[in-house]
């Protein structure tokens, strides 16, 4: 049964057209670097892989990612709640547990499929560096299932859950984390940059000692408790639900 939910899921998610405009968005990472290779603007290795890390930062892990997770993560349970197909789904003989379970895992799986590929490439044409390229790899599937995590409780406790996670991506991690460095540790992409940075630091010896925006001990800690949260919440929501998939 896990395994028919699973491919419910993923067509459902992966539509054709779907999957081709997100498929788009991130091959905006591979055009951008390939004109900056291109361009010649690169004066030393050094300055690649700033450049590099600086554009993953603000087209990968500040708009490819969480657009991506936000769209995977609403979807994954929300819209069979919207159309009212859920019914169908929760009260098939599974635990309501385990239906959450493969929805997330399908949506996280889904959600770095798409993601991920651009952000490597990118960063190995505008660096050529494997360890800036495995770093921000590493970061962006941290986020993206983190991301999709809280994105699918949300649509499990509104049905505006798309807009408010837009919210939060813009307003919240857009604006206010940046104004406020208080709130950073609360900020997934502020978390994200800090693990793709300090992995960076680490596997290329071309990358000069950075600045990280969230401590990495404090980073994965509050990325565990934020994704433990949500799949806590989102778990309890399904346990409740009413049968006719009524989300207020």
């Amino acid at each position: 049964m896990n395994g028919v939910i699973a491919n419910i899921t993923l067509r459902q998610l992966l539509s054709r057209r779907r999957t081709l405009l997100l498929s788009l968005l991130g091959l905006v990472l591979i055009v951008v670097a390939l004109a900056y290779r291109l361009s010649g603007d690169a004066s030393s290795d050094a300055q690649a892989v700033r450049w590099t890390m600086g554009m993953l930062e603000a087209l990968g892990l500040t708009t490819l990612v969480p657009i991506v997770a936000l769209i995977m993560g609403t979807g994954a349970i929300g819209s069979e709640l919207e159309d009212g197909t859920a019914v169908h789904l929760l009260t098939k003989p599974v635990a309501r547990w385990r239906i959450g379970i493969v929805k997330l895992v399908v949506g996280a799986a889904c959600a770095a499929a798409i993601s991920l590929p651009p952000v490597f490439v990118a960063a190995l044409i505008g660096c050529g560096d494997f360890g800036v390229a495995a770093a921000y790899t590493i970061a962006s599937l941290v986020a993206s299932c983190v991301y999709v995590a809280l994105f699918m409780a949300l649509s499990l406790v509104t049905s505006r859950a798309f807009v408010i996670g837009l919210g939060y991506v813009l307003i919240w991690e857009g604006l206010l984390a940046g104004l406020f460095p208080g709130i950073r540790t609360l900020s997934v992409r502020q978390e994200s940059i800090s693990f793709g940075r300090s992995l960076a630091d680490s596997l290329s010896a071309a990358v000069a000692t950075v600045e990280l925006p969230v401590a990495v001990g404090a980073a994965a800690v509050a990325a565990a408790v934020i994704a433990a949260l949500a799949i806590a919440v989102a778990m309890r929501r399904l346990m409740v639900l009413e049968i006719s998939g009524d989300v207020g």
